[in-house]
């Protein structure tokens, strides 16, 4: 694992994790198509609820990535970047059609990514790659119809918000130690014989500050971008009217308001 005294100089994001956001973003901009038909206020929360849905899976790769390093399995990120592909390709159908795919392969990466970490690893800067409670609603989410599939999801974003904002480090590891003594006590009684596996060693895992301020940066501008070539692709199809002129300097100003 990599080791959190590493500095910005010695560790850069690598054209994987750079190729991994530019498919993220490329889902974010995919998100367009729910927008065109108004917004509703129903439109508008859903487009927030997908924002959300594929930025948590960017940024769960994206934790995996920094704090593995170089021992970072590039198999586990081509396969959560399949998997956003196909999320992207669900969003053009919504929300009449291919909500269940759409679900079920959140889930299917949200597990991906939590458990590529060896046992006795614990994420103290990613708390959810640890609670995955949040994807319980999603897979119930899969019996459910409209529109208490998308409330669910809702629930589930809510409490991997939650446990992003509330659960510190102390009490990871505290849950992590309280697992293990469970499990040792769990044990069949008898005579005592050497356990097949030995209890796993906790580890705390940090995040690498300046990689992941990096990956964020990076991840922001390439937002900015995408932002700017939809303004210029909905002016660009419309009478170029003073309202319209307006509409295309504000967007632009705000864009570059969201950089500073």
């Amino acid at each position: 694992m990599a080791h959190p005294e590493q500095t910005t100089a010695e560790r850069r994001a690598s054209w994987t994790e750079l190729f991994f956001d530019l498919v993220a973003v490329a889902g974010i901009g995919q998100l367009t198509h729910l927008l065109h038909r108004g917004p509703s206020l129903g439109e508008f929360g859903l487009y927030a609820l997908l924002y959300l849905a594929f930025w948590v899976v960017w940024a769960c790769v994206t934790v995996y990535s920094n704090v593995a390093g170089e021992q970072a399995r590039t198999t586990l990120v081509f396969g959560c970047m399949f998997g956003l592909c196909v999320m992207m390709a669900a969003v053009d159908g919504m929300p009449e059609d291919h909500a269940n795919v759409f679900a079920a392969i959140y889930v299917v990466v949200r597990i991906a990514s939590s458990s590529a970490w060896g046992r006795g690893q614990v994420v103290v800067d990613w708390p959810i790659a640890q609670i995955g409670s949040g994807t319980l609603p999603w897979l119930v989410s899969l019996w459910v119809p409209a529109p208490g599939k998308f409330v669910l999801w809702g629930v589930g974003l809510a409490i991997d918000l939650w446990v992003m904002f509330t659960v510190d480090a102390e009490r990871l590891m505290l849950d992590a130690q309280r697992r293990v003594r469970s499990r040792l006590r769990r044990r069949r009684p008898g005579p005592p014989r050497p356990p097949r596996r030995p209890p796993p060693r906790l580890r705390m895992l940090h995040a690498e500050p300046g990689h992941l301020g990096e990956r964020l940066g990076q991840y922001l501008i390439i937002v900015l971008g995408e932002g700017v070539i939809s303004v210029i692709a909905a002016v660009s199809v419309e009478e170029w009217t003073v309202p319209v002129a307006v509409i295309g300097v504000c967007a632009f100003l705000c864009l570059l308001g969201m950089w500073g």
